[in-house]
């Protein structure tokens, strides 16, 4: 009885290292790409940064909300400035005319 039960269990065993040892002999020369993505995947779980808190989004939205409005105040200002500039020299050119049409009269 014991007979009848082993040969089939050899068999079972015989065919299924023949089919494993196969399967491996065919998988052998691709392992190293696989083996290498394997690796690299599993250092990237470990050296993940955390995702952010939303919290963090919605203060760094604001702070970048904060920055465009003071740079258009630092345009604003420089445009201000260099149209003072500007007047400021047209009216002592204007004043110099004024002066030296004086002097010819």
């Amino acid at each position: 009885m014991k007979e009848m039960i082993a040969f089939p269990a050899l068999v079972v065993l015989l065919l299924s290292t023949a089919i494993i040892s196969s399967l491996v002999t065919t998988a052998l020369p691709h392992m190293p790409e696989y083996w290498d993505a394997f690796k690299s995947r599993i250092r990237r779980v470990f050296t993940r940064k955390p995702k952010m808190d939303m919290v963090d989004v919605v203060i760094i939205a604001q702070l970048q909300d904060r920055i465009d409005e003071l740079e258009e105040q630092v345009n604003n200002l420089a445009t201000n400035h260099y149209r003072r500039e500007r007047n400021r020299k047209n009216n002592i050119r204007r004043d110099v005319r004024e002066y030296l049409e004086e002097l010819r009269k």
